[in-house]
């Protein structure tokens, strides 16, 4: 507890990013990892594995860009660095072991912001008083400028949990259906932009839970994508994300996983826009 204390105290970021809980989510993912190292080892290397064959598909080669690079678990940073020009790491909030790890990297950069370009308005709404949902679009840095691989790294179904989380509890939000549309709306908007950026697109993601209890049988399943459906993966797994204890001594979580390659809708010399 005591590690986490101290990196939530001494992490840089904007007041939107810790108040809303950002920054405490991304100290709780590491800390996990750590009790579920064992359990999320074959999650962590499928995704690593589909990055690389991101990779093989790209003839060329200046920037790529991850989306949710998060604390760099399930990235094989070293073979990016290695491939491209120029790698850049996108997320909300950057820990110091990750800024660290980094700095080995002289064409590695890190840029911190809010993909789904309405955390910072959600707040501001709050700190004003209003009640009301700004609505989303995906946000993409550095994807006009040279950008021949984006990669969305087991973000989709993460990006409206914060803001529902903070609505809920901040704005005291009652409206359960409004609530749930705009959430939908949160990762379509992401998984669109994805698909029609005019670079290569990479895709992983969780989009079913599946509930089993002590004994291993199935109690019950969820899809996680709303009204989103997606085409057919490349690559599928099976990621042990809450073995029993971890959420609940009655039942373990798994998550089926899957890798998507989204090949280019627009033309080479029509690039997508940051703002989308």
């Amino acid at each position: 507890m005591l590690r986490e204390l101290v990196e939530f105290f001494t992490t840089p970021c904007p007041a939107y990013v810790r108040n809303m809980g950002y920054l405490m989510d991304a100290i709780a993912i590491a800390a996990r990892h750590r009790r579920c190292s064992a359990n999320w080892a074959g999650h962590l290397d499928h995704s690593k594995e589909a990055v690389r064959q991101a990779i093989a598909g790209c003839g060329q080669r200046r920037k790529a860009v991850v989306l949710g690079s998060g604390f760099l678990l399930d990235l094989p940073l070293e073979e990016l660095s290695a491939a491209f020009q120029e790698v850049v790491l996108v997320d909300i909030v950057h820990l110091r072991p990750v800024r660290r790890r980094v700095r080995a990297f002289s064409n590695v950069r890190l840029v911190s912001c809010d993909i789904t370009g309405i955390a910072e308005k959600l707040y501001a709404n709050k700190k004003a008083g209003w009640l009301e949902l700004p609505e989303p679009h995906a946000y993409f840095p550095d994807v006009d400028e040279g950008a021949d691989l984006v990669i969305s790294l087991n973000v989709l179904t993460q990006v409206s949990v914060i803001p529902e989380e903070y609505v809920t509890r901040k704005l005291k939000w009652k409206d359960s259906s409004t609530l749930e549309a705009w959430e939908d709306r949160i990762m379509a908007r992401h998984y669109e932009a994805l698909a029609r950026l005019a670079c290569f697109a990479c895709l992983i993601t969780d989009y079913e839970a599946v509930y089993r209890d002590r004994d291993g049988g199935e109690i019950g399943r969820s899809y996680l994508l709303g009204s989103l459906r997606l085409p057919k993966a490349e690559k599928e797994w099976i990621w042990d994300i809450a073995p029993l204890g971890e959420e609940s001594r009655k039942y373990s979580v798994q998550r089926k996983s899957g890798a998507f390659y989204l090949r280019q809708w627009n033309s080479p010399g029509n690039n997508s826009s940051q703002k989308l």
